[in-house]
């Protein structure tokens, strides 16, 4: 990747494995009284992008690197501390797999690192860097990946090839609204909602090509949109490998099927080359449905 502020100012920065997209979407959630959750989004214009990234080089490398960014700080107008992205390679993803990064990426620095010794020659800098224009690459397809594999048995073959598996450790339960109430006499009281609303955590191995449709799924898709039990992402979502109740044994049996939203999810970053991370939060959609069973 090669980082400038003018015509002059130009270097070939060698970004270390391990970066993390940090995406912020627009978007407020809020838990209704029943359960389910409800959004305000202000919509794409409103996303930040931010990337964690350590680049690493030559001292005589790095102590130019911080000279540019010195140098760059002292601009007085708005434009100061930005800079021009360009020349990403197929490692260096570093807002997201599907932004587009066949033209030059506007960014800032948002938070510069100290200069560590990394080698007898080789130093590192840690630098936040945050996007100021990137887009979507047109040419993926918003879509949720099939889940198809438990364990990283695939993950040497062919990186195009469609599997993505869930990691050990999630969790599927439903949250108890259950609250302890003391009495004058000293007898327990207890309030119980009854709701108990479902929620699944977990973490999926992915390669590039579904991280890169997940992500625009996420962004550009859904956006915190209700999906549907019947719908091709309901119906995968409700028949993870591995995951016999997804919101625990209190909310339904074995294969139950729910509608739900996508409230949390955070892009961890590339796994090994052509493999990526994603950890997700889906929650149940408490359908309203009045008492008398009828009516709009």
């Amino acid at each position: 990747m090669i980082i400038s502020y003018n015509e002059m100012n130009r270097l070939d920065l060698r970004i270390l494995p391990g970066f993390k997209p940090v995406t912020r979407l627009a978007i407020k959630w809020k838990q209704l009284a029943n359960g389910s959750y409800i959004c305000v989004d202000r919509e794409n214009e409103g996303d930040i992008y931010e990337s964690n990234i350590s680049v690493y080089g030559r001292e005589s490398e790095i102590n130019a690197l911080i000279r540019m960014l010195e140098d760059n700080r002292q601009f007085m107008y708005h434009s100061a501390n930005t800079f021009e992205l360009s020349d990403f390679n197929a490692a260096e993803m570093i807002f997201g797999a599907e932004v587009d990064y066949s033209r030059p990426i506007k960014a800032l620095a948002a938070k510069i690192g100290a200069k560590e010794q990394k080698s007898w020659r080789g130093f590192s800098l840690k630098l936040t860097l945050r996007a100021l224009n990137v887009s979507p690459n047109n040419n993926i397809a918003p879509k949720f990946p099939d889940i198809n594999a438990l364990c990283d048995k695939n993950e040497n073959s062919d990186a195009g090839a469609p599997h993505a598996f869930l990691a050990v450790g999630f969790t599927g339960d439903s949250v108890i609204n259950m609250q302890k109430g003391d009495t004058y006499t000293g007898e327990p009281n207890f309030s119980d909602m009854r709701g108990d609303s479902g929620y699944f955590e977990g973490t999926f191995t992915l390669n590039t090509a579904d991280m890169a449709s997940l992500r625009k799924y996420l962004t550009c898709g859904i956006r915190g949109e209700v999906i549907p039990a019947n719908s091709d992402e309901g119906k995968i979502i409700s028949q993870i490998p591995g995951v016999q109740n997804l919101f625990g044994v209190r909310r339904g049996g074995v294969g139950h099927k729910f509608d739900v939203r996508i409230t949390e999810w955070a892009d961890m970053g590339m796994k090994s080359l052509g493999f990526w991370q994603i950890k997700m939060k889906i929650v149940e959609e408490i359908g309203y449905k009045p008492a008398n069973g009828g009516g709009e």
